[in-house]
Order: C-alpha cells, then structure tokens, then sequence
C-alpha cells in the first residue's frame, strides 16, 4: 500500500515518525508531510519560520519520503487551508497513494473530503487548548478552530485510530469505524536483558521535571525508606524546572549517596541499558482528562523490561492491567506513595510474562499489522457494496 502521514505537529519523531518507520519496513510506500508551524513563540523560532515557511523540499528519511510543504508564514486559514489542500491533492496523484493517515487538528491542515481519510487522534487532541499553554496559543487555537476540525475529520474519515478508551469513546460518537491504536514499544527495549543488570532496591525515574512530578516526595521517600533498605538508591533521568531545587534538597537531607542526578540522555540504548538496572520504575502524572487519555508509553516499555512499575492510577493504566504495575492516587499524601514503592519492592514475583505480552501486542510492527488488517476489512466491504 501507499500512504500519505499528516503529523498534528511538523517533526520527525515520535507516533507518526513510528508509525511511518513500521509501515515502510513492511514494505509499504509512506510519504511523510513536514510544513513550518509557528510555535513555541519565541524569537529564535519565529525567525527561522519566517525565512522558510514558503520553502518547499523533497528528501529521504531513513526508509520513507518527506515531503515538507508551502505555507504562508503565522496563520492564515482561508489561504493556507487551500494550499495546504493543493499540494496534499498533488502528492495524492502523483503517487497513486491508497490512503491519507492524519492527526491535523488545525483548518490549515485539513485533508480534502473526497480522499480517503484514515484519522488518528492521540492524547494532544483532547485538551491542548484547555490544558496547555499561553494566551497567546489559546488564541492560536481558536483561530484554527482546533476542536471542530476535530469532529469534523472524526465524521469524514473511513477508519478513525485512537490512543485509548478514552478517545475511542469520543470518536464513536461521530464514526463506526473506530480502532484502538496504542503507542507501540520501541524495539530497543527487547534487545536488553531485563535480568543480567537488575539491581535490588533500585528506582529509576525518567520524567521532566515539573512542579506535577512530585519529585520532592520521591527524594523524600528515598529518606524515609534507606533504614528499611540500607541499599535503595535513586536515579534520576531528565531536565525540568524543579531539578535545581531538587538538587538542594538532595543535599539539605544528606541524600548525595542515594540519589544519582544524570541529566537529559538523548540516546535510546543508552537509556534503556540505564534503566535496566532498576529493580522500580516510576511512571508518575497528574490525573487529569489529558493524561487519562493518554497512552502510557512508559508502562509499556519498562514492561517489555520485565521491570516492576510504581505508577500513579490513571484510566488507561487501570485499562492494561498489568500484574507489575503498583498504582496510588496522585492526591494522596507520600505515604500512599511510600506504600507502593515498599508493596513492589516486597514482591516477588517473575514478571518477564509481562514482557511476552508487550512484545506480542505492544510493538510497532504488531500495532500496524492489526491497522493494516482492519484497512483491509474496510475495503473489503468496500468493494462489496
């Protein structure tokens, strides 16, 4: 088959980049749509998209096509909705491409009715404007009329794909043909053995670190717990605006040998050989209508680690149900936290079946073999009627 990728957001990583990888390694012809956005707002930025936002570029990314595309610089609806439909229309044509898979949300980037439309809605879809950002950027989404373009791409397209239970309950409101479609795992994860390296009383916490990632409570914890466990030890893995004070507290309760401060890591193997070395995995999130709808990535992988998971209850959490997954309320105060942590570290359990079941339902290529399947369904009864 032949694709067309519309990304919700221009760039080369993540869902789309994934999906786009998967199905080009299965054989398929992709087409990956790259245009300039304006956003985040800051001075650098808005540069750079004013000089090359009517830039037009054909290139090859690993084993697909990107195609990054005209639009005019800031937002325009009207003139760059059009455009933005020409060329989609040309590359349609011009390479005879079966099926147009989208995650747009804006009038900008909307797909043209009479083609075959796959819509794919993730977590970002449901409260980017009521949850995120400035004034500026709700202004922003107004102007391009996010959430009815939402509903109105859910009701035009052939098959609707959706992250969780959450969204597959939206999207069946506005379509019938609506298929679960989870974050899939990285195959880097398999390809590490969960236990030549697993050291007891280890917590790895891989996050950025926000004034919602109760970072104070994990140091805390680490305190609470090193007479209980002379050997627990905490890593922490990424940046964030709470790491300096952090940091401090590290040292106002003489923590220093317990807690490993390791920065950002970019590369995935390196990560993942660090992670290994945790006996707990922290997944922790604020419950709100965004995170619930969420697909919890981070269970998934440190699952297909075999790893024992401390997480916080959300929906889709509760949803997977994993045996390794030891969950407490956000709300709560840091002894149900503590409770968690002390419950996983208690448990001996083998939880390497977990990682049979990821790796069987939970990769990229077993993901996009089920999306494939359910494609040819529909066209089946297609070409029946």
């Amino acid at each position: 088959m032949k694709f067309i990728i519309v990304p919700h957001l221009p760039s080369l990583y993540g869902r789309r980049y994934n999906l786009a990888k998967s199905l080009a390694q299965q054989g398929h012809e992709v087409h990956f749509i790259m245009y300039d956005f304006p956003y985040p707002f800051v001075p650098a930025h808005l540069l750079h998209h004013l000089k090359s936002s009517l830039r037009s570029r054909i290139y090859k990314h690993e084993n697909f096509t990107v195609h990054k595309v005209r639009r005019l610089p800031l937002f325009w609806p009207i003139i760059n909705g059009w455009l933005f439909k020409y060329q989609i229309n040309k590359i349609y044509k011009k390479h005879k491409v079966d099926y147009i898979i989208s995650q747009s949300y804006t009038n900008e980037t909307l797909i043209p009715r009479k083609l075959p439309l796959v819509y794919d809605i993730n977590d970002d879809h449901l409260a980017f404007a009521d949850i995120y950002g400035s004034h500026i950027y709700k202004f922003a989404t107004k102007i391009l009329n996010v959430k009815h373009v939402i509903k109105t791409q859910t009701k035009q397209a052939i098959l609707v794909t959706a992250v969780s239970d959450i969204l597959v309950d939206f999207a069946k409101q506005y379509n019938k043909e609506v298929l679960k479609f989870p974050n899939g795992v990285d195959s880097a994860a398999f390809e590490v053995n969960p236990l030549s390296s697993a050291k007891k009383h280890r917590i790895v916490y891989v996050s950025t670190f926000g004034k919602w990632s109760r970072i104070n409570d994990t140091i805390k914890l680490v305190g609470n717990l090193k007479d209980k466990y002379e050997d627990i030890h905490l890593d922490l893995i990424g940046d964030g605006t709470e790491l300096e004070q952090a940091k401090r507290l590290v040292q106002q309760l003489k923590l220093e040998q317990f807690i490993t401060f390791y920065g950002r890591i970019n590369n995935r193997d390196e990560l993942y050989e660090l992670v290994s070395k945790a006996e707990i995995c922290l997944n922790i999130s604020e419950k709100n209508k965004f995170r619930d709808a969420a697909s919890p990535i981070k269970v998934t992988e440190y699952s297909a680690l075999g790893k024992k998971i401390v997480s916080t209850d959300l929906d889709e959490v509760r949803v997977l149900g994993f045996p390794n997954v030891f969950t407490f309320n956000f709300d709560d105060d840091i002894e149900s936290f503590e409770k968690a942590v002390i419950k996983a570290f208690e448990s001996k359990e083998n939880y390497l079946e977990v990682k049979d079941v990821v790796a069987r339902e939970f990769t990229w290529d077993s993901l996009s073999n089920k999306f494939l399947m359910k494609l040819n369904n529909i066209e089946r009864r297609y070409d029946s009627k």
